[in-house]
């Protein structure tokens, strides 16, 4: 009989114990749930890209005109003309008119220093102005976060990296192969600077600064941006001279994709939840930054792209891009594919690769 009551008295108090650590259990789930919520808030809060400054800049710039009728393909300088132009014709014929700005791609008739057009109608403003914004809004809106002392933050760092990889990249092809007429031609000074300030180390702390340096390099696209204005700079528009830089803008995509579908590092090891996190941002740095690149390009190239019947192939490699700049979770997930929860990197990485395709085939078409 002791032994029946005893063991009834065993299995209440199992019963009371399960009911227990089943209460406890369950709030220490939701007690974490909540206190993951909570940081992922305020990693977001204080870590998020300056995406949302940035597309404000630029919306604030096409506020102000920067939609002028383009110049018609019957009626532009000989450097403008795809298919007339001669690349080494440093002399071009003038007409009846007035042509002091040929040399970048004004209409015949304009006077630089007297004319009532928008600056958006010499051809290559668009494209340097874009250059100069990627980089203003990074050393000015959250300011240069790579090379900090202590380094508080990680999304903007990689963010800001990846900006920094495509300006400097493409200013070095608009130096070598926008701003000049030929291989033989002498390199523009401004911009041959540009690219060497550009191209110092992103971490670079002090003697000079990484801050310094790549304000300078924007002064130097500043130089070079008023002497388009004026007419003693060079901007060719020829398919042959935007190509390189479209396979340059390609070969980033290419890289952030390897980044964002690969499962493991070179030593083997599985892609960690906190190299995902900076895989997820450099992509979108760079995606941000193509995308106001291709915006300029549509511009500033608009007559050789109408002429080779490539706008659907830009404005598609434009949403990619700005799709994968839409991306923003809280915390950035690295699951299974086939898991429920997200892969964030997956999620991006299809935009990318839609963005690089419609790059090549618009490399493509105007290769032919």
């Amino acid at each position: 009989m002791k032994e029946h009551q005893n063991s009834d008295n065993h299995e209440s108090l199992d019963k009371e114990f399960r009911l227990y650590a089943a209460k406890r259990i369950a709030a220490g789930i939701l007690i974490t749930v909540f206190l993951l919520c909570m940081f992922g808030f305020v990693f977001h809060y204080f870590g998020n890209t300056p995406l949302e400054e940035d597309h404000a800049a630029l919306n604030e710039q096409d506020e102000t005109g920067t939609h002028d009728d383009e110049t018609s393909l019957d009626h532009v300088s000989p450097h403008q003309d795809t298919e007339r132009a001669d690349p080494y014709d440093m002399h071009p014929t003038q007409d009846s008119h007035k042509t002091t700005g040929v040399r970048h791609g004004y209409d015949h008739g304009t006077d630089v220093t007297h004319s009532d057009k928008s600056t958006d109608t010499v051809k290559g403003v668009a494209l340097v102005s874009a250059l100069i914004t990627l980089m203003e809004d990074q050393l000015d809106g959250y300011g240069w976060r790579p090379n900090d002392f202590i380094k508080f933050t990680d999304n903007v760092n990689n963010f800001q990296k990846g900006v920094r990889n495509v300006v400097w990249h493409a200013t070095e092809k608009l130096s070598d192969d926008i701003a000049r007429p030929g291989i033989s031609a002498e390199l523009d000074k401004n911009l041959e600077r540009a690219r060497g300030y550009f191209g110092q180390p992103i971490e670079q702390f002090v003697l000079p600064s990484a801050e310094s340096n790549y304000g300078n390099g924007i002064k130097e696209l500043k130089k070079y941006k008023e002497r388009l204005l004026s007419g003693e700079a060079y901007f060719y528009t020829r398919s042959d001279n935007l190509i390189p830089l479209l396979k340059e803008l390609q070969k980033h995509l290419g890289s952030c994709d390897d980044k964002l579908v690969k499962n493991t590092e070179e030593d083997g090891e599985p892609v960690s939840f906190f190299k995902a996190d900076n895989y997820f941002y450099e992509a979108q740095g760079v995606a941000h930054s193509i995308l106001v690149i291709l915006e300029a390009i549509e511009k500033d190239f608009s007559g050789i792209i109408e002429t080779r019947n490539c706008q659907y192939d830009l404005h598609h490699a434009i949403k990619s891009c700005r799709e994968a700049t839409e991306i923003s979770p809280t915390i950035i997930l690295n699951n299974d594919l086939d898991s429920i929860f997200a892969n964030h990197r997956a999620n991006i990485a299809s935009h990318i690769s839609h963005a690089r395709f419609y790059i090549a085939v618009l490399i493509k078409a105007l290769s032919t």
